[in-house]
């Protein structure tokens, strides 16, 4: 933009010139600054896709860091629930065994009162097999009887010897099924103790594939913790290096524009002075349309823009206009070519002076060319191709970048279509 406002300072006003002085002085000035601002364009350019790089490095460095504390906190989210799990398993099987040593107990318990109840029936089986006359009790009573009061008690006798004989296999039946509920409790405890502990090395299992998960998490992080320290000093350094290039980019453009503003006034000043001398001066040409460059829609205005990256407003000091590759450009008004020349930002150029209009020094320039159509110094009517449009210089895809300069700076393009 500064070149471009310099070649327009020198050649803006045909009918005007400065002291020879001051053009010789002028175009050593050009000559040295295009080539700096070259350089320095490229620099920045290539500083910009370091800081780019940098970012996006420290950015990534920054979601696997997120990511790694996300699951180291999960997994030990995990860890607290199996060892609370271990803990219940460890209550459950010591509760299991508790229940399997009671069963066993009760067991042990029902086989002695099996074991006795059947001595007692076998020893009541014995008297009477060994005694003939107990078989034969209820009818001894009948015979026996001497009375209908002695034939009621030695009834109510042979009842009672009956009755104990009777509880006796009772007692015998009950304690066999008893020993039956318990070989069976101690089965269920058994089998409860088999699963409580199954359960339990599953969880232990768990528990240790969790903690080396956890060890790995923690490892993952302290490495994550030195990339991302390394990505945010390689994104401040690469931030510094950008903006010191913008700040040089910058000061070297406003020594130009204070410097064709200078020229712009002393040649205003020549030709007032010219006016009075005679009338037969021509007047600048007046008009205040151009055509647009191309037949596309805009993608981005003239105006600031916010950088993301280096978080502060910069100039876009033109407006795109998303043609495809190899679109015709035509010139926007007619003029003469200044410049046909790559520049490391703007690519492929072509500027060109319009002279006065409207009181102001007129020119545009046309960037991001695949390649030109005309030569420097040549006249061009408007609606001239110039040149075709392209993505060269610092640029993501097909577009002209369309810039127009009023006295040396650039202006809204859309002020003038």
């Amino acid at each position: 933009m500064a070149v471009a406002a310099c070649m327009v300072g020198v050649l803006g006003l045909s009918g005007l010139t400065a002291s020879a002085a001051d053009e010789d002085d002028l175009k050593q000035r050009k000559n040295s600054l295009t080539n700096k601002l070259g350089e320095a364009r490229q620099e920045h350019n290539h500083s910009s896709r370091r800081l780019t790089r940098a970012v996006a490095a420290l950015q990534g460095a920054r979601t696997k860091l997120a990511d790694a504390r996300e699951h180291l906190a999960e997994t030990r989210v995990e860890l607290e629930k199996a060892r609370r799990f271990d803990e219940l398993m460890q209550r459950r099987l010591d509760e299991a065994k508790a229940r399997l040593e009671r069963a066993r107990e009760a067991l042990a318990n029902g086989q002695r009162d099996v074991q006795v109840q059947r001595e007692q029936v076998a020893e009541v089986a014995a008297n009477i097999f060994q005694d003939p006359g107990r078989r034969l009790l209820g009818l001894r009573v009948l015979v026996n009887a001497d009375s209908p009061e002695d034939l009621s008690s030695q009834m109510e006798a042979a009842d009672s010897v009956t009755s104990q004989q009777s509880n006796s296999l009772d007692r015998l039946k009950a304690a066999e099924v008893l020993l039956k509920v318990n070989e069976a409790e101690v089965e269920a405890a058994k089998e409860e103790v088999a699963k409580r502990r199954a359960a339990a090395a599953r969880n232990l299992e768990r528990k240790r594939e969790l903690k080396a998960e956890a060890k790995a998490a923690k490892e993952s992080i302290a490495r994550l913790v030195e990339e991302r320290a390394s990505a945010r000093e390689a994104a401040a350094r690469a931030k510094q290096a950008d903006q010191r290039q913008i700040a040089s980019l910058e000061r070297d453009r406003d020594r130009v524009e204070d410097r064709l503003e200078s020229i712009a006034r002393r040649r205003a000043a020549a030709l007032a002075r010219q006016r009075a001398r005679t009338s037969s001066v021509a007047s600048p040409s007046s008009g205040s349309t151009m055509i647009y460059p191309v037949s596309a829609p805009i993608t981005s205005s003239y105006g600031m823009r916010y950088h993301p990256i280096l978080h502060y407003y910069k100039l876009h000091d033109g407006t795109d206009f998303g043609a495809g590759c190899g679109t015709p450009i035509r010139a926007a008004r007619g003029g003469r070519v200044l410049s046909v020349y790559y520049n490391s930002g703007y690519g492929n150029r072509v500027i060109i002076d319009h002279g006065g209009v409207n009181g102001v020094s007129l020119s545009t320039s046309y960037n991001h060319l695949i390649g030109f159509s005309t030569y420097r110094g040549e006249s061009v009517s408007q609606g001239e191709i110039i040149g075709y449009v392209g993505s060269t210089g610092y640029s993501t895809g097909c577009h002209l970048h369309f810039m127009v300069y009023e006295n040396g700076g650039t202006v809204d393009p859309m002020s003038w279509l």
